[in-house]
């Protein structure tokens, strides 16, 4: 989106999903969240006939970086268009989900309890498989999701 850009801002498009993000320093992060709003204002105005609408219950803003850099952070929430945002301590990004301080933990977490949970499913048919077939779908089954986004960790 060349508004976004325009503002300093980078932008992610999936489907119906936008992500606008920015990288600066903690000194000038208030003036970031400021660019921000204002280039959400002229997204929403540009697309005056289509109603954009913050949908507070699905938008989210996140901190990243290290301890120290977010102990410095002031901003603990953001208004804009009556909706309170607040700030998360993670979000979902192409099913992959971050922590503030991108240690990929609440992913791994999550990632285990998906695998714990599908192989606990395998028990119901083990008994109609193979030692192959069993071997071949705890394999499908967990290195597909660990696998997901590999590259990320």
């Amino acid at each position: 989106m060349a508004i976004a850009h325009r503002h300093g801002l980078g932008v992610h498009s999936y489907a119906y999903d936008s992500q606008l993000y920015f990288h600066a320093d903690i000194s000038v992060a208030d003036d970031k969240v400021k660019q921000l709003l204002v280039c959400v204002q002229e997204i929403r105005y540009w697309m005056n006939g289509k109603r954009l609408k913050i949908n507070k219950d699905k938008t989210q803003f996140v901190w990243l970086g290290t301890r120290h850099q977010l102990s410095r952070i002031r901003c603990q929430k953001i208004t804009f268009g009556g909706a309170d945002i607040q700030i998360s301590t993670e979000a979902m990004c192409l099913d992959v989900l971050l922590d503030i301080r991108l240690t990929f933990a609440p992913h791994i977490q999550r990632i285990s309890g998906r695998c714990f949970y599908y192989l606990w499913q395998l028990r119901v048919v083990r008994k109609s498989l193979t030692v192959e077939a069993a071997k071949t779908m705890v394999h499908s089954f967990v290195v597909a999701r660990c696998d997901y986004c590999d590259n990320v960790y």
